[in-house]
């Protein structure tokens, strides 16, 4: 009697934990677009300001051309246009999902092989992910910025999104802070401000930019260290497991897909050296299809790029 009452509680906390699961993974699709609209929004709200004001304020009050001008012109356009190709395209890109078919991989060294949910074989480092129901190649986590998981095909738009904008809120919120710290001052209120919005817009853009710098500052640096380590947040904490587990009986767990900073580095982005061109926005997907990765055994192998 003992063991059926705790086998029907073990199910009912089952039960409990399903339905928690598919209310979260709900209020994450529903939120999505949500996020997406005010990323969007504070975006363009920010780049609005810097023209009406931080902009004239940066060149002595007046925009005229000059070679501040132009420099600042520059700096502006490539981050704005390299932030919103990358944040859009990690939107509409999709992760990656195994084909469809009876392909067998083999064992998965993260999970079994077999998805249940999708009953298809999944090749490595992928994973179901329950928000968007379906199996992502070389899976991430899942972002509800981007109301999109974050795999193999759309990762290095991600990364990039964020050190971009990284990059971008730190130069208005040094642009801003001079004017942030006069603002209030006899001096400040004595001279005319002459522009469309209120000095307030200048308060609003510094706390922003500089509460999402400090925010990305620790989550670019986490991808940067995946990225440099051949990893994703999943991989990272399962490989925790497995040092441990290994450990316990005296071996030495290694991380099979990591072929060395350099070349793990170049593979994830995929521009053969070439890192001006991390300045424009990548047209091309990245190396690899998501299912067979350079690994240690075969790191003398040239890689693929494009």
């Amino acid at each position: 009697v003992h063991g059926d009452l705790l086998s029907l509680s073990s199910m009912n906390a089952i039960k409990i934990l399903r339905i928690v699961q598919f209310i979260a993974d709900s209020l994450i699709r529903l939120i999505g677009p949500l996020f997406v609209i005010l990323a969007l929004v504070l975006t363009l709200s920010v780049i609005y300001v810097w023209y009406e004001v931080l902009l004239p304020l940066a060149l002595g009050g007046v925009v005229e051309l000059s070679i501040a001008s132009v420099l600042h012109t520059i700096v502006a356009t490539t981050l704005i246009v390299n932030i919103l190709f990358n944040y859009i395209w990690c939107i509409i890109t999709p992760p990656g999902s195994p084909p469809k078919g009876t392909a067998n991989y083999g064992a998965n060294d993260d999970e079994d092989s077999y998805c249940k949910s999708c009953r298809i074989e999944k090749p490595a480092r992928a994973h179901h992910c329950h928000v968007c129901k379906s199996c992502i190649l070389k899976m991430d986590h899942h972002c509800p910025w981007v109301m999109n998981c974050v795999g193999m095909f759309n990762h290095r738009y991600f990364v990039l999104f964020l050190f971009y904008m990284w990059a971008g809120c730190a130069y208005v919120a040094l642009l801003s802070l001079k004017p942030f710290l006069e603002d209030g001052t006899e001096e400040a209120e004595a001279v005319e401000w002459k522009y469309k919005i209120g000095r307030g817009s200048v308060v609003f853009v510094f706390v922003l930019t500089l509460s999402i710098c400090v925010a990305l500052t620790f989550m670019l640096g986490w991808q940067l260290y995946l990225v440099a380590t051949a990893q994703t947040t999943i991989e990272f904490y399962v490989a925790r497991y497995r040092r441990r587990e290994a450990a316990a009986v005296g071996e030495t767990w290694v991380n099979e897909y990591d072929t060395g900073f350099k070349r793990n580095v170049e593979y994830f982005f995929g521009y053969q050296g070439q890192w001006w061109r991390i300045l424009f926005p990548a047209l091309s997907p990245p190396p690899g299809d998501g299912v067979v990765f350079p690994k240690i055994v075969s790191s003398s192998a040239a890689y693929i790029h494009v």
